[in-house]
């Protein structure tokens, strides 16, 4: 058997070449691996849409970048053809991707109102009220004085269990909490409303908020407000 300048597979460069390789496949593909199943897992369950598997696309990027680099070097040129061909095939699903509707990037009124709701919520921190956040809930990290339960986790689970006795909620009785950070947006509100929100409760707080979740737009007709425990 001649090898005709071709690299023996126990040739220490084939190894070393060999080696990296695997070591590529289990690092990176740990991290595809676990983002698919993410991803994936949260598209096909009901209420999932495109924007569950975006992170996948995103992190697809770089490796269609580098197939797309060897497929036009001289010596890829040369390789088989089935990898050229699913190059390619890549190549004009990513392309195609580009046609898909996409939300835009927020204007001055996005950045307005939640500069609103964060201000807000800083008024919220430093009023040392034990409040349960359910919105938002990065705006209150820094905060020590309150819990969370969030509302768009609560209609996920509502979907999937709409009996409140198959599996309840923090959000299906009264919380009982001095104060609770709402948002008030008419697509997610559930039917029928919290009936004790309204009974227990009184607004002290209203701003709007630039609210895009599953859809390609900032609603304008969402707001976060405080509401306060009657008598506290």
């Amino acid at each position: 058997l001649h090898w005709r300048g071709a690299t023996r597979p126990d040739d220490p460069r084939a190894v070393m070449r060999r080696d990296a390789f695997l070591r590529g496949v289990v690092v990176d593909g740990v991290v595809i691996v676990s983002l698919a199943v993410a991803g994936f897992g949260a598209y096909l369950k009901r209420g999932g849409g495109w924007h569950d598997i975006a992170i996948l696309a995103f992190a697809c990027v770089p490796y269609i970048a580098v197939l797309l680099g060897s497929i036009v070097t001289p010596s890829g040129l040369r390789r088989a053809l089935g990898l050229q061909g699913a190059v390619l095939a890549a190549l004009v699903f990513t392309l195609v991707g580009f046609t898909a509707p996409g939300r835009p990037a927020p204007d001055a009124w996005a950045y307005w109102s939640m500069n609103s709701v964060r201000a807000e919520a800083n008024k919220v921190c430093a009023s040392n009220v034990p409040t349960l956040v359910t919105m938002f809930p990065s705006l209150f990290f820094g905060c020590k004085n309150v819990t969370y339960g969030l509302v768009i986790s609560w209609g996920e689970v509502r979907n999937s269990f709409p009996d409140p006795r198959d599996m309840p909620t923090v959000l299906d009785s009264d919380p009982k909490t001095p104060q609770i950070v709402w948002l008030q947006y008419v697509p997610l509100m559930p039917v029928p409303y919290h009936p004790w929100l309204a009974e227990h409760y009184h607004l002290i707080a209203s701003v709007p908020a630039a609210f895009g979740y599953a859809c390609e737009c900032y609603a304008a007709d969402a707001t976060l407000q405080v509401y306060r425990r009657n008598g506290s």
